[in-house]
C-alpha cells in the first residue's frame, strides 16, 4: 500500500535487478499481472481473508480463478506457481472469525483450479 505507487513495470524490474525471484500478491490487479507476464518471476496469488466467505460459493470461486489465474495462464504469461487461500486465517488475533469459511473456500478454489486444468498447489 502506498500513496505514490510506482508503475508495475518499474517494480517488476526492480525485483529482478535485486535478485528477487518470487512474489506474493493479495491483489492481482490487471496492471500488476500484465507487468509480471513474461518476467520469469514466480508468483503466488492469494485470496485475502475478507474474501474467504465469498469463495464458499463455488460460482464465485470459479470466477475468481478465471479472473486471477486462468486469464494469465498462456505461453509468455504470468508464472503462477501457487494460490493461497487466506492470509494466516487461523491466527488467534482473528478470534476464529475465519474458521468456518476457510476450508469451504479452499475446497472451492481447488476444485475450480482442477476444473480449469491447472496444476497449481
Amino acid at each position: 500500500m502506498a500513496t505514490h505507487k510506482l508503475p508495475p513495470e518499474t517494480v517488476v524490474q526492480m525485483l529482478k535487478d535485486n535478485g528477487i525471484q518470487k512474489v506474493k500478491l493479495f491483489d492481482a490487479e490487471e496492471s500488476t499481472m500484465s507487468a509480471l507476464a513474461g518476467s520469469g518471476l514466480e508468483v503466488m496469488v492469494a485470496i485475502p481473508n475478507d474474501q474467504l466467505a465469498f469463495m464458499a460459493e463455488y460460482k464465485r470461486a470459479k470466477e475468481w480463478v478465471r479472473r486471477n489465474v486462468t486469464r494469465y495462464n498462456f505461453n509468455g504469461g504470468v508464472n503462477i506457481k501457487y494460490v493461497a487461500v487466506g492470509n494466516e486465517p487461523f491466527l488467534t488475533s482473528y478470534n476464529g472469525s475465519f474458521l468456518n469459511v476457510t476450508f469451504p473456500a479452499l475446497q472451492n478454489i481447488q476444485n475450480a483450479l482442477n476444473e480449469a486444468g491447472l496444476e497449481i498447489r
